[in-house]
């Protein structure tokens, strides 16, 4: 029997919002939006969109979907924000990693934005030219992985444990926020 956790959205959108402003970072803002968009086609309403924006694009782009129901969707940095870091132009809106709204639990939501400010997450192009980035995986040093995976987050087929940082001209490495 598996156990469903229930978040309730106000709550949870209100704890993230505190825990960013107690860690003062002054070049990442947070973009909080309540029913961003119209979700009538989906199977779920996202209630909130907290989108954290740095301002230097060698630091990751956060986005959390918080649904009516308590799940939680993820989104790891933006495909045009790597293109601009690569020194070309995009219009391209879609998350270079991360899932559906799924059953989190509240402390795993945490961990995560916590290894993601600290510059943990490396991205590297798996298509056949960087410059095309047909795909990307995300890694995190295996004792990163396994902090993430022990608070609660069950769905991390986004991101791959790594015992070296993947190296290499098609890797993008991270910087921590401040």
């Amino acid at each position: 029997m598996s156990v469903q956790v229930v978040l309730n959205p106000d709550e949870l959108c209100f704890e993230i919002q505190s825990k960013f402003n107690a860690m003062m970072f002054q070049d990442v803002k947070l973009d909080v939006v309540k029913y961003p968009f119209d979700s009538s086609k989906e199977d779920y309403t996202v209630a909130y969109s907290l989108r954290f924006v740095p301002s230097s694009l060698n630091q990751l782009q956060l986005e959390i979907w918080i649904t009516d129901m308590g799940c939680v969707g993820v989104g790891v940095e933006t495909w045009s924000r790597v293109l601009r870091r690569l020194g070309r132009e995009s219009s391209a809106v879609r998350f270079v990693v991360g899932h559906e709204p799924a059953d989190i639990p509240k402390e795993a939501i945490f961990r995560l934005i916590d290894l993601i400010s600290l510059g943990k997450f490396t991205l590297k192009s798996i298509g056949i030219e960087f410059l095309k980035l047909n795909s990307f995986n995300a890694y995190l040093a295996e004792r990163e992985y396994k902090s993430l995976r022990e608070s609660g987050y069950r769905y991390l087929a986004f991101v791959k444990p790594c015992k070296k940082s993947p190296a290499g001209r098609k890797v993008l490495e991270y910087i921590p926020w401040e």
